[in-house]
């Protein structure tokens, strides 16, 4: 059975084991379509035959984490939250943060101006523990998820320009177990990811931001052991990865400047170091996808970017039309893509670009497609949709 456990499935990789769907589906195919309570821009996770997804209500100030089934889409359970609803940018919600599961538990965060909640539930919807850590002040509203290592739930607090920090929290207890407090300028949305250069290195986190560009902190004891300072001068939202022993991130502003790059990462004394950049045709909100030895560059314009991973050398270039701000997926030689106008666009993960299909689905979405069990899930603004695969 394939879990999907936190946004963009295994460690933040993208990368989802066959399901059988076909790139050219039908609505004949659609298992399920389910109407959320409220809007948000989350993506959803799975365990077993539950499926996790939040939205939220302006108007009525509520949040919510919605437990469906995934074989009927019928709701298992809901918890609701109150909340005083808040200023995000337009392509933004109050529920933006994609909660993260095990499995005993379901945990989510709730950023707002004067609150930063952090909830766990069993998967039977009892809550166990809930901390908030006090006002997060941001320009466009929160919306970095949470990770699992461990017995651990690891996740960033970085407010707009205001002290900030890396957290661990006991997956049990809520209670911390490691923070690293630093300040922090623009708020980041990139969500930290799992590093491990050798068998014989403790297990690290690697957490993207704009004052300490990339850190990498031990993730058992929080220890910080190297960061890149001046690095990146804008905010980081696309999240990172790691492939043939480099670390791929990104930073932008809008619809201007940015910034990628390939880092050789630091230890054993050696200190971190820049192998390659890009300034131009590169991701700001979308993460970057490695496949079949390419390193795929989705850009927010519509345009991807097929890339050396080794040496960022193009090796095709082609825009797919519409505006991207969730991030691609990838599965049985595929990447999969929404964009913000509610079209998901399929093409090849290949050295040449092929466009396998293109999908209406009806309303506006800046989510990341998840993959289960021969399923497709498709988040829109208020609805959730089952694809069935062979």
């Amino acid at each position: 059975m394939q879990d999907w456990t936190r946004f963009r499935g295994p460690n933040g990789t993208g990368i989802g084991l066959p399901t059988g769907v076909a790139a050219d589906f039908t609505d004949k195919d659609i298992r399920w379509k389910a109407t959320l309570p409220g809007e948000g821009h989350s993506s959803p996770v799975l365990m077993g035959e539950s499926v996790f997804v939040t939205a939220a209500q302006r108007e009525t100030g509520k949040r919510h984490l919605i437990c469906l089934d995934t074989k009927t889409g019928k709701e298992r359970w809901r918890q609701s939250f109150d909340y005083k609803t808040y200023h995000t940018h337009e392509l933004n919600t109050a529920a933006s943060a994609t909660p993260t599961v095990d499995k005993e538990r379901v945990y989510s965060t709730w950023p707002a101006p004067e609150s930063f909640v952090v909830t766990a539930h069993t998967l039977a919807g009892k809550e166990v523990w809930r901390r908030d850590f006090g006002e997060f002040p941001t320009q466009h509203g929160g919306g970095s998820a949470s990770i699992l290592h461990d017995g651990l739930l690891i996740f960033s607090r970085e407010p707009e320009n205001a002290p900030g920090s890396l957290l661990a929290l006991d997956t049990k207890t809520g209670q911390t177990r490691w923070e690293v407090k630093r300040p922090s300028k623009d708020a980041p949305y990139a969500v930290p990811m799992l590093y491990q250069p050798d068998k014989a290195a403790p297990m690290q986190l690697l957490f993207c931001s704009t004052l300490q560009g990339i850190t990498s902190v031990e993730a058992k004891t929080g220890k910080v052991l190297w960061e890149t300072p001046g690095l990146f001068t804008y905010r980081c939202v696309g999240s990172p990865v790691v492939a043939g022993g480099l670390i791929f991130a990104g930073t932008g502003v809008g619809n201007g400047s940015r910034l990628f790059v390939a880092l050789k990462p630091g230890g054993s004394g050696a200190k971190p170091e820049v192998a390659w950049k890009l300034t131009r045709g590169t991701p700001y909100v979308p993460c970057p996808l490695y496949a079949n030895e390419l390193l795929f560059l989705w850009g927010d314009g519509g345009i991807v970017n097929c890339v050396k991973p080794e040496s960022g050398e193009t090796v095709w270039q082609e825009r797919v039309g519409g505006n991207f701000y969730g991030s691609p997926v990838f599965c049985e030689g595929k990447l999969w893509a929404m964009s913000n106008k509610g079209e998901l666009i399929v093409i090849a993960a290949e050295k040449t670009f092929k466009l396998l299909a293109r999908h209406d689905l009806g309303e506006i979405t800046n989510s990341t497609p998840a993959f289960g069990e021969k399923t497709l899930y498709l988040r829109t603004l208020s609805h959730l949709t089952a694809v069935s695969g062979k």
